[in-house]
């Protein structure tokens, strides 16, 4: 039995492009790299539906990015306050634990 062809999201892309912008017939590419038809409409239909998610990634990133820099100003506005993953921090995280754990040992 022969193996399935696999083919990688960027060839997929290319060909759908090329239809798409009208670079070459649906015809031309499924002979040029022996598809069948149906699959180069799946791969086209797939693209066109997924295209708008391109720009709401967009949004969102934005959006992260917004919220990103809001707590970066919390947190350079409390002075004092350590920054997680600072040396100041991760010291105080080991004497919390060093107290916890000596209290936990001692016989009451």
């Amino acid at each position: 039995m022969a193996q399935r062809r696999k083919f990688t999201a960027e060839f997929k892309a290319q060909l759908v492009l090329d239809l798409v912008s009208g670079a070459k017939s649906a015809a031309e590419l499924c002979r040029e790299h022996q598809l069948n038809p149906q699959l180069l409409a799946r791969w086209k239909t797939e693209f066109l539906e997924r295209a708008p998610l391109l720009f709401e990634q967009e949004a969102m990133q934005s959006q992260e990015q917004e919220r990103i820099a809001e707590l970066e100003r919390v947190v350079i506005d409390r002075p004092g306050v350590p920054l997680p993953g600072s040396e100041k921090e991760i010291e105080l995280s080991r004497t919390r634990l060093f107290a916890f754990t000596a209290c936990r040992s001692s016989p009451l």
